[in-house]
């Protein structure tokens, strides 16, 4: 059932308490719901730094086996030991679209962020 908006959306902010507490089998259950009713999920992943590679994957594989459009939100690489990473999660992302996955990213033009 659709609400009286007609909008669908799942945003989740895996990062976060208590999102971060959430598995991704978890996520993904709920993403399938939102996907069969024509909704999109909007992410701030779950790590930026060490591990933004493995987040990007998580991402992606939400909204590839949720079947629903997936906007990786604000998209970093969080410290100067991760400098360079961002290639890597780029071509992740082109490889998801190449495979008919939509993925996209969006980014703010600060050089700090303030959580």
């Amino acid at each position: 059932m659709r609400c009286a908006s007609d909008a669908v959306g799942l945003s989740t902010g895996l990062f976060y308490v208590p999102g971060n507490f959430a598995n991704t089998e978890e996520v993904i259950e709920i993403a399938k719901v939102v996907g069969a009713l024509g909704g999109f999920h909007q992410s701030h992943m779950r790590d930026e730094t060490d591990q933004i590679e493995d987040s990007v994957r998580e991402t992606i594989r939400i909204g590839e086996e949720g079947h629903l459009p997936t906007q990786i939100t604000h998209h970093k690489v969080i410290g100067s030991a991760n400098w360079g990473k961002s290639t890597t999660t780029l071509e992740l992302v082109e490889q998801a679209r190449a495979r008919g996955v939509d993925v996209s990213i969006d980014q703010y033009p600060y050089t700090a962020s303030s959580t």
